[in-house]
């Protein structure tokens, strides 16, 4: 199999104290797909495949490995972070090795302090998606945790449960640095995503 690709399912104990409530009680297995070795556009039903799944009550606890499945289609490298208490901690990527970035157990090492990065920062007060070049020191440290490269740009987006910011994905185009593709389609696949948390905490707060 791909090095880049990897799944939520090896997590560690330490790792999965970083994930809200909520998001423990969906993370699931298997596989995630690895990044093409280029973007390609994608017909329209294959977003209605990805709602399909974040709704599915039989494959809903594997939405986060859906999310980075499909955000790996539409960046060359991906990571997906926590945020627990103001900090934001690295879970799971595709791709970072491709500009020399860590495996997921070395991205599990990464915490950023939201309040220190203005991503993060505007991440957390707008619940939008933030696109642009790296922005500050703590942006720029954290790009050099994720890679031995600086994107020319990068793009975080969040997953929204509960009303806050309880995750989100990093991606960017390198080492090629293309401009980033639209990410309507992901954006879509985010908002779905969370309300799909919203349903499996309620769910999980039923059966208890």
């Amino acid at each position: 199999p791909d090095p880049s690709a990897t799944s939520l399912a090896g997590t560690d104990p330490l790792a999965a104290e970083t994930l809200t409530a909520g998001l423990l009680s969906v993370m699931g297995g298997g596989p995630v797909p690895a990044a093409p070795p280029a973007v390609a556009a994608r017909p329209a039903s294959r977003l209605d495949e990805v709602k399909r799944k974040l709704t599915d009550p039989d494959t809903r606890g594997e939405v986060l490995n859906v999310l980075l499945g499909f955000a790996a289609e539409q960046f060359q490298r991906v990571a997906l972070f926590a945020l627990r208490d103001d900090e934001a901690v690295g879970l799971a990527q595709a791709g970072l090795d491709r500009a020399g970035g860590p495996g997921d157990e070395g991205l599990r090492e990464v915490r950023v302090k939201v309040a220190e990065s203005a991503w993060l920062s505007a991440l957390v007060e707008t619940r939008a998606p933030v696109r642009g070049p790296v922005d500050g020191p703590a942006d720029t440290e954290l790009v050099a945790r994720l890679g031995e490269l600086l994107p020319s740009e990068a793009w975080l987006g969040p997953v929204v449960s509960g009303g806050q910011v309880v995750a989100f994905l990093y991606g960017d185009d390198l080492p090629g640095g293309d401009p980033l593709a639209a990410t309507d389609d992901l954006e879509s696949a985010l908002a779905e995503a969370g309300r799909a948390l919203d349903l499996a905490v309620e769910q999980r707060a039923k059966d208890v």
